[in-house]
C-alpha cells in the first residue's frame, strides 16, 4: 500500500489527511482509545470506527479486524503511541498512530460528528480530571 507516513520513536505515524484517504477508501480503520466523556462532543466521521480504552487495548481485551492498516488515535496522538507500541509488541504489524489525534483531524477540517450539547466547558474538564484521578 502507497501510505505517506513517518515515524518516531520506532512508531509508524501517519497524517490525518492520509488517514481520512484510507479510511474513506475503506482500506483502513480507526481505533479511537480515547475515554468514553470525551467521545460525547467529537467523533471521528468515517465508515470505520472501532472505540475501545486504552486500557482495554493494553490489556488485550480487544479484537482488531483484518484490513490494511489500523490506525490508533486519541486526543492529541500522546496515548495512541502507547497502544501502538503495545499491539506492535503483540506482532500486528499493520497499525499506526494518527499523528495530532483528533484535535490535528479537526484542524485539518476532516469530517466529525460534533454535538455541541456535550462541549466542554472549565467545569467539565475538571469534573472529568477529577473521576480520571479516582480510578
Amino acid at each position: 500500500m502507497d501510505v505517506n507516513t513517518f515515524y518516531i520513536d520506532n512508531i509508524l505515524n501517519i497524517t490525518p489527511k492520509e488517514a481520512y484517504r484510507l479510511c474513506a477508501g475503506l482500506q483502513a480503520v480507526i481505533i479511537d482509545v480515547r475515554e468514553p466523556e470525551m467521545l460525547e462532543y467529537k467523533r471521528f466521521d468515517v465508515p470505520n470506527v472501532i472505540y475501545a480504552r486504552l486500557k482495554e487495548v493494553l490489556s488485550d481485551t480487544v479484537t482488531f479486524p483484518v484490513v490494511s492498516m489500523l490506525i490508533v488515535a486519541d486526543a492529541t496522538g500522546i496515548r495512541s503511541k502507547q497502544a501502538v507500541a503495545h499491539m506492535q509488541e503483540k506482532g500486528i504489524g499493520n497499525v499506526a498512530n494518527l499523528a495530532g489525534g483528533i484535535l490535528e483531524w479537526d484542524r485539518d477540517g476532516l469530517p466529525l460528528r460534533v454535538d455541541d450539547k456535550k462541549r466542554f466547558t472549565e467545569k467539565t474538564m475538571f469534573d472529568i480530571k477529577t473521576q480520571a484521578r479516582k480510578k
